[in-house]
């Protein structure tokens, strides 16, 4: 089972996934599916994309913890 941590953003009091709208489910489904492209940032995080079964797409930047641990900074 994957597990997601999620970066608080205290100067809007909530996380960003809060702030534009994505719920764990689709954090779940990103990552058990094959993003579109994927990319490492200078800070070591990871940038990807992918397309969700209802045809949104998803931008995420986070960081890999293990195999199934993920830090979410953003999407």
């Amino acid at each position: 089972m994957i597990r997601f941590r999620l970066f608080f953003d205290n100067e809007i009091g909530m996380t960003h996934i809060e702030k534009h709208n994505i719920e764990i489910h689709e954090l779940d489904e990103f990552f058990t599916s094959i993003p579109i492209w994927s990319d490492y940032r200078k800070d070591d995080s990871i940038e990807s994309i992918g397309k969700l079964k209802s045809n949104r797409y998803l931008r995420v930047i986070y960081r890999k913890i293990s195999k199934y641990d993920y830090y979410i900074i953003t999407a």
